[in-house]
């Protein structure tokens, strides 16, 4: 019994010095005048359990609105973001005061900590600032792209998936507008990219190739996948693309046929001994032979290229390229920037190229 009345002493002593040091950490960031604050705000963040989440939170919150590192602030907000939980709604004002501040990065995680707590019930006090001239376009495009997420709408569809990459051209204001008279209507959600059968039931020895890589495609869009800007698929091509490629050039059978079944869309791919690539498809071949065969602002073609190759993969602007005058080409390869184009052999044909492609 004496032994365990120590051990237990030993124990509560262990846990007043971690309550004591914490205490003293949330102080510091307190008082803190320079960049040593952001690595205060980590440590106490890191340090949160079910006994203090809230003494740091409200540590948070208190440098986020009187911090004397004022870059910090919104960092502060993001970091109490990812602590709280979902329904939270004490938390509301608060949340409200810092979208309503001049301070870009309070009110961008301002945003997200509100509609976490709020749900679509945050619909109401947000929509409004999206009509506002003088709030930030990022903070506007966040606003779309949480509320079309959590009320299964699609304003946010083929927008960039970085809400500061939004122009103002991205926002649809008419359909928004629409949206908050009819009282926030849910929608349809997105649908998943077309896909050919193929990728499912193969039945060529290429078809084998295309859906053996989709299958390898498939875990990655388990682990992450936005609808509104669909990755790591591939896809049925676009009729009209088919057609814009069919008058701009005769392709072989082979290439046609992989364009037209499994044209890889925004696919995070590496190529085994060239590192990561990117492998075009039907919908953006034909912009991506600018800089190579197309200058890109005369639209003129570039007089060294050799016009029967055509480029299909790039590594870091390093061109992959087949040659549309055979009926099988090899693939080849060059570096960029070395004055002229010294084209090698990389693969024997094009379905050795999708063979050594690795995820």
């Amino acid at each position: 019994m004496k032994m365990d009345g120590k051990r237990n002493s030993q124990t509560t002593e262990g846990g007043r010095r971690k309550v004591d040091l914490l205490n003293k950490k949330c102080k510091l960031l307190e008082e803190s005048k320079d960049g040593q604050a952001c690595d205060l705000i980590k440590y106490i963040v890191k340090k949160a359990n079910h006994e203090n989440k809230k003494q740091i939170i409200e540590t948070l919150m208190k440098y986020a609105n009187k911090g004397y590192v004022e870059h910090l602030r919104g960092f502060a907000v993001a970091r109490m973001v990812s602590l709280i939980s979902e329904n939270e709604e004490s938390y509301s004002d608060f949340f409200e005061s810092c979208i309503e501040s001049k301070d870009d990065s309070k009110i961008y995680w301002g945003i997200e900590g509100y509609i976490k707590i709020r749900g679509i019930s945050s619909c109401d006090f947000l929509i409004p600032f999206v009509f506002c001239n003088d709030f930030p376009l990022s903070c506007k495009a966040n606003i779309i792209k949480k509320l079309s997420k959590i009320t299964n709408n699609t304003f946010d569809q083929g927008k960039p998936m970085d809400p500061g990459n939004w122009k103002e051209s991205d926002i649809n204001y008419e359909e928004i507008r629409q949206w908050t008279e009819n009282g926030f209507p849910f929608g349809k959600g997105y649908e998943e990219p077309v896909r050919h059968i193929c990728l499912e039931v193969p039945e060529t020895f290429a078809e084998k190739i295309y859906s053996k890589l989709d299958k390898k495609l498939a875990k990655k869009r388990a682990k992450k996948q936005d609808l509104a800007n669909p990755t790591n698929w591939l896809v049925m091509a676009n009729e009209a693309d088919i057609i814009r490629i069919g008058n701009k050039w005769k392709l072989p059978g082979y290439y046609m046929d992989f364009l037209s079944k499994a044209s890889p869309l925004k696919a995070d791919l590496k190529l085994k001994d060239y590192g990561r690539i990117n492998v075009y498809g039907a919908y953006n071949l034909i912009e991506n032979q600018n800089g190579y065969s197309f200058n890109p602002i005369t639209g003129e073609e570039i007089d060294n290229w050799n016009k029967n190759y055509l480029v299909i993969a790039e590594r870091n602007a390093d061109p992959f390229c087949i040659d549309i005058s055979l009926k099988n080409s090899p693939i080849y390869f060059a570096h960029h920037g070395m004055g002229e184009w010294k084209y090698e052999e990389a693969f024997v044909d094009f379905t050795t190229f999708l063979n050594q492609i690795i995820i």
